[in-house]
């Protein structure tokens, strides 16, 4: 009889809301309870994905069981519209019997809105439409960081809290630096803000990545150069070395991501290897620009970006198709090129085939897109010259779904002749060297999300997108 009763409220007669799931027979299962300001909460749809997938509804009492689930590696994933919940989702590893306490409290969420990407840091100009001429985002608080007075700096820009002392817990694997940076409190590393076990977290690739100041090297953090001394840093012990986030690869889940922090490079590794590790928190106010999340919503440890699932909620849809070769991003509010690989002449420029995919060098690729206007490229949107640039380093990447990989692009993206290569930005790598300046780009690999810098002299050829602002 409970096994009908199950079977019955998984076909949708949500008026009995029992504990139903839809994984094989009785079996071993994931149990747990939901509640809402200590209220139990009906109707959530508890999802375990991994090994194999399966799901259940809270009852009346917001008690969930996801039966007949076979041994592995999951992650459970409460879902009910209009809410969020915490943790967002609970990694879990079955090994023959039950599972009980995976318990989840509910909010409601706030609407899903668009975010404001800030500038990169980039100032100097090297060649007309590259970042430093553009400045595309939002500008930078001046001064952007400042020094609390108790172990901890708080970016105005993003409305985030970082240790000052970057070097203080120093070197650990990647499950290990999750567990530093959430036993992180007030009297550990020079710290005495108040803040418990539990405050800190490994921050997400995306707000790590916010540290990087693509006007610096040596390291890519701190003010612009224009701020004062730009060799002023209000941090301590930055290293010019990789930091661990807490976001999974995609690709290999024994790989998590990590920044750079010598010139800002962002790529995966061994998740067994020592890197370093550098906590943040929540500020407690609101900064110049809201964070993006990243996409991941898979929790493979206790505290990391798919249990935490920090920054704002993606719109659904993410992409509005709008028909006139064109795409916005609803999160954005960026308007790109749907037609991601046009070969047709632009700029007096010919955009070279190689492979599959049309190819340009640095200089070349930015004259290109300068020249792109309706009626080239499938664009009846009414675009002159000028309106469409190279996007910058930030701008490309709030592209990538951090969940997603050939390409890593949200679900459901209506772009069409996506290539999986290297993806030039506007942003040039300053050295601090004259000799250097400028000849360095950014670019983005659209299959895996790496974020790389390549020579950009006439023999280096890469792939690109045009982009433009909703308004011009």
């Amino acid at each position: 009889m409970r096994k009908q009763l199950r079977i019955i409220c998984c076909v949708g007669l949500g008026a009995l809301l029992a504990a139903c799931s839809s994984g094989g027979g009785d079996g071993p299962g994931i149990s747990g309870k939901v509640t809402l300001n200590g209220v139990p909460q009906a109707g959530v749809t508890v999802n375990v994905s991994g090994a194999m997938s399966a799901s259940a509804t809270t009852d009346s009492g917001g008690n969930y069981t996801v039966y007949g689930v076979k041994s592995g590696s999951y992650s459970v994933n409460p879902t009910q519209t209009g809410y969020r919940f915490t943790p967002a989702a609970r990694p879990a590893v079955m090994s023959g019997g039950s599972l009980a306490g995976y318990d989840f409290t509910a909010a409601v969420a706030p609407p899903a809105s668009s975010v404001q990407l800030p500038q990169t840091g980039q100032v100097a100009t090297y060649k007309p439409g590259d970042d430093g001429t553009l400045q595309k985002g939002t500008a930078w608080p001046s001064p952007r960081f400042f020094d609390n007075g108790d172990g901890t700096v708080t970016d105005k820009l993003t409305g985030l809290a970082w240790l000052k002392d970057a070097a203080c817990i120093g070197k650990k694997s990647w499950r290990d630096a999750l567990t530093a940076a959430d036993g992180l409190a007030s009297g550990i590393c020079g710290l005495n803000d108040g803040s418990k076990g539990g405050d800190w977290r490994l921050p997400n690739v995306t707000e790590l990545n916010s540290l990087v100041n693509a006007g610096r090297w040596n390291p890519a953090v701190g003010p612009l150069s224009t701020e004062g001394n730009p060799e002023t840093l209000l941090f301590t012990g930055v290293g010019n070395y990789s930091y661990w986030s807490s976001t999974t690869s995609a690709s290999l889940g024994y790989q998590a991501w990590a920044v750079h922090f010598l010139i800002g490079q962002v790529n995966p590794s061994s998740k067994k290897i020592g890197f370093n590790v550098w906590p943040v928190r929540d500020a407690g106010i609101t900064g110049a620009v809201t964070l993006p999340r990243t996409g991941q919503t898979f929790s493979h440890a206790v505290g990391d970006d798919g249990y935490q699932q920090k920054g704002a909620a993606w719109p659904n849809p993410r992409f509005t198709d709008n028909g006139d070769g064109t795409v916005t991003d609803n999160l954005s509010k960026l308007v790109w090129l749907k037609d991601t690989n046009c070969v047709e002449t632009s700029g007096a420029v010919v955009r070279r085939r190689a492979n599959a995919y049309a190819v340009l060098s640095y200089s070349k690729s930015l004259v290109w897109v300068g020249g792109v206007a309706s009626g080239a490229c499938g664009l009846s949107d009414g675009s002159r010259k000028g309106d469409w640039r190279l996007p910058n380093r930030l701008e490309m990447q709030s592209l990538v779904d951090y969940s997603r990989l050939n390409p890593t692009l949200p679900s459901g993206h209506p772009f069409t002749n996506v290539q999986l290569q290297g993806a030039w930005t506007s942003t040039l790598l300053s050295y601090n060297q004259p000799a250097s300046n400028g000849t360095t780009s950014w670019y983005l690999y659209t299959d895996s999300g790496i974020t790389n810098a390549e020579t950009n002299n006439s023999v280096g050829e890469y792939y690109f997108w045009a982009v433009r602002d909703a308004t011009r």
